[in-house]
């Protein structure tokens, strides 16, 4: 995902750099830039649900295996302050490894 977002941003870098441009022409460079974002996103986010299904369903079927039970809260599911939790750790981690 990343590196196709990265391309076109370095390419409408490159066409900015030589030219100048008018309004509406870098109106439609950066509508251009959203679309390619929009959709990359858009099928990240859906690669990323459909593995959490997989995931989900492997785990259910080991338990089933095994014959165990598993109860669901979903009251925790909607708690989004592990998630902000999580999001923090992932952050400083990137942090430090960006510093190296």
């Amino acid at each position: 995902m990343f590196s196709t977002v990265e391309y076109y941003f370095a390419r409408a870098a490159r066409l900015a750099v030589d030219e100048m441009y008018t309004v509406d022409e870098v109106a439609e460079m950066l509508g251009s830039l959203e679309s390619v974002v929009r959709a990359e996103i858009e099928s990240e986010l859906i690669f990323t649900a459909h593995t959490n299904v997989l995931l989900v369903s492997q785990i259910l079927q080991q338990a089933q295996t095994q014959h165990a039970s598993i109860g669901v809260d979903v009251f925790k599911l909607e708690d989004r302050s592990p998630l902000r939790t999580c999001c923090i750790v992932f952050y400083a981690f990137l942090h430090c490894v960006a510093k190296k």
